[in-house]
């Protein structure tokens, strides 16, 4: 996502204390989005779209400076315009460039050992903890780990991505536990699994990889380790192998950093696969994996390919129903938590 415009107002009168906040954004070639932001300076900020599905430049624009301009009417002034009489203070919660790593990082400490953030700050926990994992920060795995305990199921994903992001091998009994916890969701064992896989350094990451392989049958595990590189890649590419790639492209690209023709194949195998109901779920695990890993070659075929193919499916622009080959289909979130189910890839995935 691109910022083209932004715009920070704010009223103050009597005991009102606002700011309002509206961002112009491109979410792709010749898409924008208008978003906006509200509430009383030093609070969580309420947050907002005034187009639900992107929108060309000219209609994004339209509305961004209409809904600029009514605010304005209300009274409400840009931050350090010519029309304030005196600057507005600084929002509380503002992360200066410079101090950001130390910043996130106090924030993580006050919010044990209750697991909350100070009400002070606009950040969610869950977002400042994936943040903790984009930085890389190593200093945040005691804060991280002491989180865990108190955690639902999304926390519990946000840690253990981030946990394995942040490069401390003090981490990794955590996400095994994790990974082999019944009560843990498929989503949060999948990636500890990655996270962990991401730590573990020589003897006992072969027994992790060791392990991860099992999962496969005989004849694929073979044509990873066996033989030159051109009759491994006969194998995979031919019909029998196509047909194991498919069922096992999950397992294949989680050891693909151990066995590079794995990678290729599994390239290979993501620039042709449909995004049909039986495919679409496995591609959004590997767009997952693309993401923390970096891969920059995984991650940029996925980022072409959700830009060059239409969504299978569309949402109303109201009310629970889908458009599905064009007929109507009532609760459309509980068709997609079916096993299986008729759909997959929509126009908000598509959008997001």
């Amino acid at each position: 996502m691109k910022f083209i415009q932004q715009a920070s107002l704010w009223f103050s009168e009597g005991t009102a204390d606002k700011v309002y906040e509206v961002d112009l954004c491109e979410v792709s070639a010749g898409q924008f989005v208008v978003n906006f932001r509200y509430g009383r300076r030093g609070t969580a900020l309420r947050d907002g779209t005034k187009t639900t599905l992107p929108v060309p430049e000219a209609q994004a624009r339209k509305i961004y400076d209409q809904l600029v301009g009514s605010k304005t009417r209300e009274g409400y002034r840009e931050a350090g315009g010519p029309a304030s009489t005196t600057a507005p203070p600084p929002a509380v919660g503002t992360i200066p460039p410079a101090d950001r790593p130390a910043y996130l990082l106090e924030l993580l400490r006050s919010s044990l050992p209750s697991g909350t953030l100070p009400k002070t700050t606009r950040w969610p926990l869950g977002r400042l903890i994936w943040r903790t994992g984009e930085l890389r920060l190593r200093e945040a795995v005691p804060f991280l780990l002491a989180l865990l305990p108190k955690s639902d199921d999304l926390r519990q994903y946000c840690l253990a991505w981030a946990l394995g992001r942040c490069g401390d091998p003090a981490a990794i009994p955590a996400l095994e536990r994790l990974h082999a916890g019944s009560a843990s969701s498929d989503k949060v064992r999948r990636i500890a699994l990655v996270s962990w896989l991401a730590l573990a350094k020589g003897d006992a990451r072969a027994s992790v990889v060791a392990r991860v392989a099992d999962r496969l049958p005989s004849a694929l595990r073979a044509a990873l380790t066996v033989g030159n590189e051109a009759s491994r890649r006969n194998f995979l590419t031919g019909d029998a192998g196509k047909t194991l790639v498919h069922d096992h492209v999950e397992t294949l690209y989680l050891l693909s950093e151990d066995h590079p023709p794995a990678h290729a194949v599994v390239v290979e195998w993501l620039t042709t696969v449909p995004f049909s109901p039986n495919t679409f779920r496995q591609v959004r695990h590997l767009f997952k994996v693309a993401e923390f890993r970096e891969d920059a070659r995984v991650f940029g075929v996925l980022a072409y390919r959700f830009e060059k193919t239409p969504a299978t499916f569309r949402y109303a622009s109201y009310g629970n129903q889908a458009i599905l080959d064009g007929k109507w289909l009532e609760h459309p979130r509980r068709e997609l938590a079916r096993k299986d189910s008729r759909l997959a890839y929509s126009n908000k995935t598509r959008a997001y």
